[in-house]
């Protein structure tokens, strides 16, 4: 098999993949979520410091803080991690077809991988036609 058909081919089974991982949400793949948790750590940090700072003096501010950091929490899950949650079908699709060619050409840099055993088999399957490609 010639050099610009196998590229064919690969380029073919990464696009295909590409759209079989965009029917997966993602929680079924590692990596993604770990950064949404980041940022949404960081956020919550940045806003129950001012806070409380600002209550250190009063005695009751441990329900003071509890309060506000609920009604924190309650906010970012709103607002903040709306986009990250609900991602569009572009930034979705991008994502999907970044797995698909780091699958696809093998490359496994490891900072997306599959978490779910459903999207573990469909890798698999993938990496599978990927070595046939070389070989061949």
């Amino acid at each position: 098999m010639n050099n610009l058909l196998r590229f064919v081919l690969l380029l073919f089974q990464i696009i295909f993949f590409c759209f079989i991982y965009l029917f997966l949400d993602d929680s079924h793949f590692s990596g993604i979520n770990k950064l949404e948790e980041m940022i949404r750590d960081e956020v919550l940090q940045r806003k129950i410091n001012p806070i409380i700072k600002s209550t250190e003096m009063y005695e009751n501010s441990d329900e003071k803080i509890k309060k506000t950091a609920t009604q924190i929490k309650k906010d970012i899950k709103i607002e903040v991690l709306h986009d990250l949650a609900r991602p569009s079908l572009f930034n979705k699709f991008f994502k999907r077809l970044y797995f698909s060619f780091v699958t696809g050409t093998t490359l496994g840099y490891g900072d997306i991988f599959p978490n779910t055993v459903m999207c573990k088999t469909i890798t698999i399957f993938q990496l599978i036609f990927t070595i046939i490609l070389f070989i061949v």
